[in-house]
């Protein structure tokens, strides 16, 4: 109230009433009936987007889910969402325009021949809980293009040539070369002796690009080995989802040239026949080769007694008569 004695609010109202214009300031806004601008909310929600979500709450696919292609052939990755939204690649070894970032439900990259080693490529799609991302696991292999055999001394240095000649009883080393073959850590070699399987041994390199290794194995000759033939091969286990069945590259045979370290001599026949009685064969063996020589051999009990010499001079006599 005024000095006057009016309410004040009574005297607002009537002044409002009568003039053409009036200042009006409503109150002000329950909590609830706040609204948020629109720039600090899509700061907000990429604030929130770039928070991983739980993988159990992803729901992406992709397509192989695990990729081994070889060097130069074509190859495609589909990302697919079960609802239309943003998504898009990242870690491929090209990156076209429309596969770094598109708004729908699938995402598919292709290459008309891949010439890349490595790769790991990722694809992302927003969700109302966040960001959520699939990785691919990535294999580029190539098979050897070179397999090749041979046998070298223990010491290192190779041979007359890669099949001997060996003698018996020496440690020799097999040697498997294997040319250009990626990735090495996927490859096995085995050693055969016809079809006997000798050795099998794998490559400890981690090295993505096509490698050069050597294998070896140490083996020591004897008497059976000749005439034998060895080889090896190199096998690329790329899993189930590489090739089936793997890529195997198979090196050539090499016959083995046994001579023996000293010379055997077969001992003559323990029973004895009018046909080779008195003469036996010797076969020698050496490191020149084998060769045969015809001999005389007095046959058991052949000996001249004092009889039979009396008797042999008594038929002399009546042959002279």
């Amino acid at each position: 109230m005024d000095r006057t004695g009016v309410p004040k609010t009574l005297l607002l109202h009537l002044l409002c009433s009568t003039a053409s214009l009036c200042l009006y300031t409503p109150p002000p806004l329950a909590p609830t009936q706040i609204s948020r601008p629109s720039g600090p909310a899509l700061e907000l929600k990429l604030t929130t987007a770039a928070v991983y979500s739980p993988q159990s709450e992803c729901s992406l696919t992709v397509e192989p889910p695990e990729l081994v292609v070889r060097f130069g052939d074509p190859v495609s990755l589909n990302c697919s969402n079960t609802q239309a939204t943003l998504m898009g690649w990242t870690g491929l070894p090209t990156m076209p325009n429309d596969a770094t970032n598109s708004f729908g439900s699938f995402l598919l990259w292709t290459e008309v021949s891949l010439s890349s080693w490595s790769f790991n490529p990722f694809c992302w799609v927003m969700l109302e809980v966040g960001q959520c991302q699939v990785s691919v696991p990535v294999t580029v292999y190539q098979p050897p293009q070179r397999v090749a055999l041979s046998f070298r001394n223990h010491s290192g240095p190779l041979l007359e040539d890669h099949s001997g000649p060996l003698l018996e009883g020496h440690l020799y080393s097999l040697l498997c070369e294997v040319g250009a073959v990626a990735p090495a850590q996927n490859m096995t070699v085995a050693f055969y002796r016809g079809l006997r399987e000798l050795s099998v041994q794998n490559s400890s390199s981690a090295q993505k690009t096509p490698v050069n290794k050597n294998f070896s194995l140490d083996y020591s000759v004897s008497r059976d080995d000749h005439g034998a033939q060895f080889w090896c091969e190199a096998r690329l286990e790329l899993g189930p989802e590489g090739p089936q069945p793997p890529p195997v590259v198979r090196s050539q045979n090499i016959t083995a040239n046994v001579h023996l370290s000293e010379e055997q001599v077969e001992a003559p026949p323990t029973r004895s026949s009018r046909e080779h009685a008195g003469r036996a064969t010797v076969s020698v063996q050496s490191q020149q080769g084998q060769r045969q020589h015809p001999g005389v051999q007095k046959p058991r009990g052949a000996g001249h007694s004092p009889g039979s010499s009396a008797l042999v001079l008594l038929a002399l006599l009546i042959l002279h008569v």
